[in-house]
């Protein structure tokens, strides 16, 4: 903890200070690069070379025989200027100190101090005095421990031996002042860096210290703080850049004689060139360097907001460059060189560690271990060992990384050979995994703790070691006296992230770039890191080391607008992650007012679902959110993920397997939307669907239009932030039922909103996002049936809305499935559709067929609409001509794409009340033929089946999976990717059962992989 505080004052100062150097030069860059690029990425490795400011220099004690002057401006500011004092240890009383000692000296008058007034002042052993409380402490006189602990004046802040020299107090007319004269630095075995001070306190409330000839300590901490970390830090180079006017904070200088590498300042650096999205940075050495206090390696916490942890909740991520998302930073040391990383990731070679171990620890003190245990009616700290910061030696850890061991307890009547120590530091036991928020408490066994000890020198903070035996009493320890003592983990494994990105760098000093070997070496650790990581926590947690987003994918936030349903009614979710990463994705749902959803109280909101690479979830919405079809729901979802290769559609079902259609989903959001379908009650209930996912309200027009493109009602309505607008037409516009079935509502909003229309019919349901105008003047579906087959009729009916402010002409061509147009009286359909006109016709009528649902044969194919301009929009319907059932409605595409995914799979030819087949049609509008490579992924990630067509210019295929693709015969979930060479294709698949009581038409979603 010591060692974070520190780093975090560290990243304050190297701040200021660079940013005063920056001044001095007049902005300009300190240090341009050269030819050379300082900073590139070798595969998942940014190899960054110091350019003067990663790494700094010596800065040896210069302030021998001179003095500085602080005088106050403000309650909260400094004027420092260089004094003219000479330092001088005569007279005054001798004050006895041992070493780590101090004592409460009276002032004899009132001190302002930052604004407060003292009439007394601690006087510490290692030439510092503080006001409210001593600082004796044995921790390391650091920048860190100078900031946060009281408020302080340190002429010379570093570990001295007063019994050795003289230490006294000089009462002047105008002050008092503090003299170390001749005080040793402290070295057990004896030293010669004897130092020579003093610190004057002046009535006025102007500090001055003074300092003799020998000072000699090689660390040391000069300056001033208000204490407890506020007001930030004022670095000063207190030999040059005196006078300094309006300082503030804690103003100070550090001297140390050997170069330091600032972590913060090379996280800053990393995020000039990388996204502000990284849980972890991981930072290797190419090079020699002692990271002090004798570590092989240390982590840094840079924020934490998780509670139940045993750590604090703190964000110091802006002096790391982020803007809050950053968590930890890892200083791994030197990745080469005698008694370092082997090559070989997985070989033992530092006790029980190996470097995965190593990672493994590091990383793992994002979270672990600083939890203590209920014992009785006290918070006990006994399962922690090592700073406090690791399991003890005699906690049966499982094997953890966190150190511990795994210990077998072979019986009371064994005596001295009681427990033994059978495995170390080669896992995350399910404590681990339920503090770093990968498991439930439900899932942590009882484990146990050694006490009173025997037969061993082994102590609490001992390293682990196999094959230690020893006696004593077995202790009890489970999760809930886990729980008991730190509160329950927030957020819960059901909301907690499970999915982190870490950058791994490799720093090089200035003019040595780093070596291909170096990079590769670190490249071997992050594979075998990324493996190790998913294995060790049973599968739970995963690593993600790219260094740059994926450009030109799908979205990272999928809205899904629609989430309703009643004892009757479901809402089906599908997502499939068609990417090499695994994501997270955190649904949240909204009730209609825009609140978060907060009844029932078992509710699981939000909540984060794993996907792993390649693999897909279909879920019930209410699943999701640990919901009944008993419990109320009526609202929408936000689904963020933490990657940018996912797709997802919803559903809209009854439980009775009779009514089934739905949508994509993605983070479109416009400013104008068509409900291109509207019904009225004697025909269809609409339901008009508008959400708002933005942060302040939407302001919405909604206006109903008749088939002739006459505005019959307008209403407006204010949406609330994240709210959603979910009424029956007749409800918005009490007069639309007189339409019985044709016209349209047009949609405008000051805020990007999403916008859905679910009809029913009572026997059936389809389902349509509302639509932008379009751009392009030529549309397509790959679906089209008018006639029997089989035992099934089918009708297609065709709605065109023309949303320009002129007449459009238009061809409309029936292309059969062999590329050519099917004969019949009226295909091409030549019309014309009036400036906001609406045109709606049965396909049979458009072109001449006999009545759908008199024919005796099937007619299918392909829809082409050639307009002579844009802002012609629409869809297709289809289903059962006479009853009505089995409807499903397509918009028309628009964009044909190379590449798509088909994010469900339902293809199930026995089992169930009603086993489901999934069907697919595919359309080539190119001149030229093409190749469409089908390739099928089951839920779990694995390729079951794959095909290759080559489709002809015009053609379409259209037939269920297995004929398509003969390996999937039965299959229930996975996702479906379509890879077209030659030209873009056009799409759709369709659900149904094996008895066609219901159809649910999904277009796929274009990728850029």
């Amino acid at each position: 903890m010591e060692r974070n505080r520190d780093a975090h004052a560290r990243a304050r100062y190297d701040r200021s200070r660079l940013s005063q150097r920056n001044r001095a030069s007049g902005g300009r860059i300190l240090f341009a690069a050269s030819t050379r690029e300082l900073q590139r990425d070798v595969g998942d490795v940014a190899a960054i070379e110091d350019d003067g400011t990663l790494i700094t220099e010596p800065n040896a004690f210069d302030l021998r025989q001179r003095s500085i002057r602080f005088e106050p401006v403000s309650s909260s500011a400094y004027r420092v200027v260089a004094g003219n004092a000479v330092f001088d240890p005569g007279g005054g009383d001798r004050v006895f100190l041992d070493d780590d000692d101090a004592v409460l000296t009276q002032l004899g008058f009132v001190f302002s101090f930052f604004g407060r007034e003292y009439t007394s002042v601690y006087l510490n052993s290692d030439g510092n005095l503080t006001f409210g409380e001593f600082d004796t402490a044995h921790t390391a006189r650091d920048l860190g421990r100078f900031s946060a602990g009281p408020p302080r004046i340190g002429p010379f802040f570093a570990d001295l031996d007063p019994p050795s020299g003289r230490v006294a107090v000089r009462r002047d007319p105008d002050g008092v002042l503090f003299i170390w004269d001749s005080v040793p630095r402290f070295e057990p075995s004896g030293t010669l860096e004897y130092n020579s001070f003093s610190a004057k306190l002046f009535t006025s409330g102007s500090i001055e210290f003074s300092f003799g000839e020998r000072v000699l300590a090689a660390q040391s901490v000069v300056g001033i703080s208000p204490g407890f970390s506020t007001g930030g830090i004022t670095a000063v180079n207190f030999s040059d850049s005196l006078p300094l006017s309006g300082a503030a904070g804690t103003i100070v200088e550090v001297f140390s004689n050997r170069f330091e590498v600032s972590e913060s300042a090379v996280a800053r650096k990393f995020f000039e060139n990388h996204p502000d999205d990284f849980d972890h940075l991981t930072i290797f050495l190419g090079f020699d360097y002692d990271l002090g206090g004798n570590a092989y390696a240390y982590e840094i916490n840079v924020k934490n907001e998780v509670r139940g942890i045993g750590l604090p909740v703190e964000d110091y991520s802006a002096e790391y460059g982020s803007n809050g998302r950053l968590r930890s930073l890892l200083n791994m040391g030197t990745l080469t060189g005698v008694g370092r990383y082997p090559d070989d990731p997985h070989q033992v070679f530092l006790g029980t560690n190996s470097t995965l171990g190593l990672m493994g620890h590091e990383s793992g003190h994002r979270w672990l271990a600083f939890t203590p245990f209920q014992d009785g009616l006290q918070s006990s700290y006994a399962i922690l060992g090592r700073d406090q910061a690791h399991w003890s030696f005699f906690f049966d850890s499982d094997g953890s990384v966190m150190e511990g061991n795994d210990i077998e307890d072979r019986g009371a009547d064994l005596g001295i050979q009681r427990f033994k120590t059978v495995g170390a530091t080669y896992t995350y036991s399910l404590l681990d995994r339920y503090i770093m928020g990968l498991v439930g408490n439900e899932e942590v066994p009882k484990t146990f703790l050694v006490t009173d000890t025997y037969g061993t020198l082994k102590q609490a903070s001992s390293n682990p070691q196999v094959g230690i035996v020893f006696g004593g009493n077995r202790k009890e320890v489970d999760i809930e006296s886990i729980i008991a003592a730190n509160g329950k983990r927030e957020p819960s494994v059901h909301a907690s992230p499970k999915v982190f990105r870490q950058g791994f760098i490799l720093l090089s000093r200035r003019g040595q770039p780093a070596q291909e070997d170096q990079i590769r070496k670190v490249q071997r650790i992050r594979d075998a890191w990324v493996r190790f990581f998913n294995e060790q926590t049973g599968g739970r947690g995963w690593v993600v080391t790219d260094l740059q987003p994926t450009a030109g994918t799908t979205s990272s936030r999928i809205l899904f607008p629609y989430f309703q349903g009643d004892r009757d009614r479901y809402t089906g979710i599908a997502l499939a992650n068609w990417g090499a990463t695994p994501v997270d994705i955190r649904f949240t749902a909204y009730d209609n007012s825009g609140s978060p959803l907060k009844t029932p109280a078992e509710i699981i909101n939000p909540r984060v679902i794993t996907i792993p690479p390649l693999s897909q979830i279909a879920l019930l919405a209410e699943q999701i959110h640990g919901l009944s079809l008993e419990d109320v729901r009526n609202g929408w979802i936000d689904a963020g993920s933490t990657g940018s290769h996912v797709t997802g559609f919803f559903l809209d079902g009854d439980v009775s397997q009779t009514l089934l259609d739905g949508a994509v989903a993605s983070d479109r959001v416009d400013t104008s939307l068509y409900f291109v379908r509207i019904g009225g009650a004697a025909r269809f209930k609409t339901l008009v669907n508008v959400m708002n996912p933005a942060s302040v309200p939407a302001e919405l027009t909604l206006t109903l239009v008749d088939q002739s493109g006459r505005a019959i009602s307008t209403v407006s309505r204010t949406l609330n932030p994240r709210g959603r607008l979910a009424e029956d037409l007749t409800a918005v516009f009490p007069g639309a039922s007189a339409l019985q079935g044709g016209g349209y509502i047009r949609l405008t909003s000051d805020q990007g909103v999403v916008a859905y229309e679910s009809l029913d019919a009572g026997v059936s349901t389809l389902a349509l996002p509302a639509q932008p105008s379009s751009t392009v003047s030529r549309l397509y579906s790959a679906q089209f049936a008018s006639g029997r087959a089989g035992s099934i009729r089918y009708f297609s009916e065709l709605n065109l809305i023309n949303t320009a402010s002129e007449e459009r002409k238009l061809e409309i061509t029936l292309v059969g499935n062999s590329g050519a147009p099917v004969i019949a009286p009226g295909n091409p359909a030549s019309i014309r559709i009036p400036a906001g006109a609406q045109y709606l016709a049965r396909g049979e009528i458009l072109f001449g067929l006999t009545d759908a649902a008199l024919a005796d044969s099937l007619v299918e194919g392909s829809l082409v609409v050639s307009c002579d301009g844009p802002g012609v929009i629409g869809d297709v319907t289809f289903g059962d001509p006479s009853g009505l059932r089995f409807l499903a409605s397509l918009p028309l595409e628009t964009s044909p794409a190379s590449h798509l995914v088909l994010s469900q799979v339902a293809q199930e030819t026995a089992g169930g009340s009603k086993p489901y087949f999934t069907g697919l049609a595919i359309y080539n509008p190119n001149a030229a033929g093409v190749s469409v490579t089908v390739d099928v992924y089951s839920e779990k990630g694995e390729k079951t089946g794959s095909a290759a067509l080559d489709l002809p210019s015009a053609n379409r295929i259209s037939k269920t999976l297995p004929q398509l693709v003969p390996a999937i015969n039965e299959q229930v979930r996975g996702y479906i990717r379509l890879s077209s060479a030659g030209g873009p294709i056009v799409a759709f698949e369709l659900f149904g059962d094996q008895t066609v009581d219901f159809l649910a038409a999904v277009p796929p979603q274009p990728i850029s992989p």
